[in-house]
């Protein structure tokens, strides 16, 4: 019998007191403030905040389609619409510009088809 793997495509979060699966494709990027909770933009102007660190959520639950791009900000490179490299900044499909980090620019470049 052939083993079947199935790979989890969702976070769950708690909204109150009830808790929701988010697809990882409807996440279009996440931000954190504060050491342990991050705040995840969905499609359609959803918002969840959780409690959880950037590095705990890179290292263990989002797929490889998330990037680190600054010390605050992941994104998901499905929603990336355009890079500026003069300003150093990415424009997502809904608008929202995040900066790039020096740090994290390589790992970036790297990622993408660029040709």
């Amino acid at each position: 019998d052939a083993e079947i793997s199935q790979e989890i495509e969702y976070i769950t979060v708690r909204t109150g007191f009830k808790l929701r699966n988010v697809a990882f494709d409807d996440i279009e990027l996440l931000k954190t403030d504060q050491k342990n909770y991050v705040t995840l933009f969905a499609s359609h102007e959803r918002k969840y905040t959780i409690r959880k660190s950037m590095k705990a959520l890179l290292d263990h639950v989002l797929p490889n389609a998330f990037i680190q791009v600054h010390r605050h900000f992941i994104i998901n490179i499905k929603f990336v619409k355009l890079i500026s490299e003069r300003e150093q900044q990415i424009e997502m499909v809904s608008g929202k510009e995040v900066p790039i980090g020096r740090t994290f620019k390589k790992v970036l470049y790297d990622r993408l088809n660029l040709v």
